[in-house]
């Protein structure tokens, strides 16, 4: 599955220019949280410092070339940014406060395809704040942690904008901010790939798309049929939710004996 976004992953390992080692989220997670918070810290150039310690970055140019969901993604943070040319109206509002400037959190389901996302986006995009909260992510940042904390990073997503604020961006994982996150201020919420559970997903939409929403939320869940890892979790996942809704269909699971 770490493969499903970026499927250049397993040509890579297989030609032995990455270690599994190196996916491990032991290796990336606290890389990606040092490199966010050089970011917000120092500037770009110290987060691409840190970001140059993992082996991914010698490939990030082939990681995003053979992604497809990176692609569909890149396009839809373009649409986000085009917003702030443009003026809100009655089919499609912008925020409270007054600008239309649009923020959006990108959910994936591995610490590794969140953090190969982050890089790429933080790459891809100069003008656009690209954060990342994972594993290692701190709840709160104390003083030497230079802002960079959990519920920091959520109130600079939901604090008002002018019109010389950037566009944010929120990487993540399905388990650390796919529920019970309220983000009042992003409209856009991309899912990277099928969760396990559609639980999961409808958790991860209302993130934007909730009651009082200004905005008019944009959910997207990219899914590719060609990936043989995402189809099996998918039918496997339809299977066991059909079985577990035994009541709703009135099937006697009792009268099986194991």
């Amino acid at each position: 599955m770490r493969a499903g976004v970026y499927p250049a992953l397993a040509r890579l390992i297989e030609a032995d220019r990455i270690q599994d080692e190196d996916l491990h989220h032991g290796a990336i997670n606290p890389l990606g949280a040092q490199a966010c918070k050089a970011y917000l810290a120092q500037g770009r150039a110290a987060m691409f410092e840190v970001l140059k310690r993992s082996s991914l970055w010698l490939y990030r140019r082939e990681l995003a070339q053979e992604s497809a969901k990176f692609a569909k993604l890149r396009k839809l943070v373009d649409d986000m940014v085009s917003y702030r040319s443009k003026v809100p109206n009655a089919d499609n509002p912008g925020p409270y406060d007054g600008t239309n400037i649009r923020h959006m959190i990108v959910l994936a389901d591995s610490p590794c395809s969140a953090f190969i996302t982050y890089m790429q986006l933080a790459y891809a995009y100069e003008k656009v704040k690209v954060m990342l909260i994972n594993a290692s992510t701190k709840h709160e940042a104390g003083a030497s942690d230079s802002g960079y904390g959990r519920s920091q990073i959520i109130e600079d997503l939901n604090s008002p904008c002018n019109e010389t604020s950037p566009n944010e961006i929120l990487v993540s994982t399905y388990a650390i901010c796919g529920a019970a996150l309220n983000l009042q201020r992003a409209n856009y919420c991309v899912m990277m790939e099928p969760a396990k559970t559609t639980d999961a997903e409808k958790q991860a939409a209302a993130r934007v798309n909730r009651r009082g929403q200004d905005m008019k939320p944009i959910t997207v869940m990219l899914y590719d049929d060609r990936n043989l890892a995402e189809s099996v979790r998918l039918s496997r996942r339809a299977n066991h939710e059909e079985m577990l809704s035994w009541k709703d269909n009135e099937i006697p699971w009792d009268a099986f004996v194991c």
